[in-house]
């Protein structure tokens, strides 16, 4: 007789065999972690990107500052068409789904032969960085569309909208992906990595860096190497090749101080890769680091020629390298270079801030052994609560039920989804109201 039968009783007193209120809520609680953490890796990829596409945004207004005619842009990203787009999803669709499946087959693979283990752990960190890779590259796609048709007052629905979620399908299934990856095979083939791992870190935090110095001494060396350096730099720069105008030189000033963050953050990626272990990250900072400064003699190049058109001679050519590119990128990545010195009894600030990093990292993983979280965790709709604040009254909504859900449940975000809901409202009315100032107006 099936168990749903009239003869078992009522309904309200029919379980589902073999289910057990433990089980069920561990089911429950297993599959939110493994949502959230899909979630949080495409919230998290999308904050990098749009982050990057604001840095070299500010890049290209700075060094437009340097042009001889402001209406030719150094920097440009020419839009793609409608079919080249489409083409480029269509493609970026079948790499993320051929990763889909090359990750199922991995698993599926998967056996206790020690070669099999191993292969299979290289197969995972191989589609992993891939994984990444197509989920930055469905995300910049979206966005890149989104700033070349959503313009006032030509606004294409269509492409924007189609563009954004194919982006965010794409971004769904590629972080899927990598969060299906990430465990290496085998409780004790993970532990052992993880142990092996720690083992490391530990080595090179404890044994690898000489002892700390006062933080007034490190912050001193940071106020020459991003206030002074790029002061003394502009001021050379001016007297090699002269600036036509205030704004020509406050742009200068801004091209040498955003270099100098940019040496500082990809030398200290490099330092910590190095230290770490990580050749992946060590190749790809090299190779950012050459087009970068491929892209900056570029632009050197075509500003002197803005300048001077045929009449270019070698001397201003040299005077154009010198004054724009040794001051204004030489100089500064030297500066950071220097800051990585190391001795048995001090160190520089980027060394002071790799330990910092390495030892941050070496307690997550330490907490991640011990399986016992370090605080609460954090509330399923704050990081949503935040995305939505662009769109009135969602924002205030989801920012309130964030707020009220982390309360009830003891989470993380409380505090910031009332930010989140206050500023969604903020926003809001300063719009409202700019309105009606403009339209007060004569």
């Amino acid at each position: 007789m099936a168990w749903w039968s009239r003869r078992s009783g009522p309904m309200e007193q029919v379980r589902t065999p073999g289910t057990r209120p433990a089980v069920a809520s561990q089911v429950i609680r297993e599959s939110r972690r493994y949502s959230r953490g899909v979630q949080s890796l495409v919230f998290r990829a999308a904050l990098i990107t749009i982050g990057l596409l604001a840095y070299l945004w500010l890049a290209s207004v700075l060094f437009g500052t340097q042009s001889a005619d402001e209406s030719k842009k150094i920097f440009e990203v020419r839009r793609l068409s409608g079919a080249t787009i489409v083409g480029v999803y269509a493609g970026l669709g079948g790499v993320v789904v051929a990763l889909q499946f090359g990750a199922r087959s991995v698993l599926a693979a998967e056996s206790a032969d020690v070669h099999a283990t191993a292969r299979s752990i290289v197969q995972r960190n191989f589609l992993r960085a891939l994984t990444i890779g197509a989920l930055f590259a469905s995300i910049a796609l979206g966005c890149m569309c989104a700033i070349w048709y959503a313009r006032f007052p030509n606004f294409d629905a269509t492409r924007v909208g189609g563009a954004l979620l194919a982006s965010l399908f794409l971004a769904f299934v590629a972080a899927e992906t990598h969060l299906l990856l990430e465990n290496p095979v085998g409780d004790q083939v993970r532990a052992l990595l993880q142990r092996r791992r720690r083992g490391q870190l530990r080595h090179v935090v404890d044994n690898a860096f000489p002892p700390r110095r006062s933080r007034s001494a490190a912050w001193t060396e940071r106020v020459f190497a991003f206030v002074i350096f790029p002061v003394l730099c502009t001021v050379t720069s001016d007297v090699v090749l002269p600036a036509r105008n205030a704004m020509m030189l406050a742009g200068r000033f801004g091209i040498i101080t955003l270099v100098s963050i940019t040496a500082w953050v990809m030398i200290l990626f490099f330092i910590t890769a190095l230290f770490d272990r990580q050749p992946g990250v060590l190749f790809a900072t090299v190779a950012i680091g050459c087009l970068v400064a491929g892209e900056l003699i570029i632009a050197v190049l075509q500003a002197q020629l803005g300048y001077h058109g045929k009449d270019l001679t070698v001397g201003d050519l040299g005077r154009g390298l010198l004054g724009m590119w040794i001051c204004v990128a030489v100089v500064p990545l030297t500066v950071m270079t220097v800051a990585t010195w190391r001795s048995e009894e001090r160190a520089g600030f980027i060394v002071e801030d790799a330990r910092s990093v390495l030892t941050r990292r070496l307690t997550r993983l330490n907490r991640q052994a011990q399986q016992r979280p370090s605080r609460a965790p954090l509330g399923r709709l704050v990081l949503w609560s935040w995305a939505t604040v662009p769109f009135f009254p969602f924002g205030v909504l989801l920012g309130r039920r964030a707020a009220r859900e982390a309360r009830t449940f003891g989470h993380r975000g409380a505090r910031s989804a009332d930010v989140a809901a206050v500023t969604c409202a903020a926003l809001a009315a300063a719009g409202i109201a700019a309105i009606v100032v403009a339209a007060a107006l004569p």
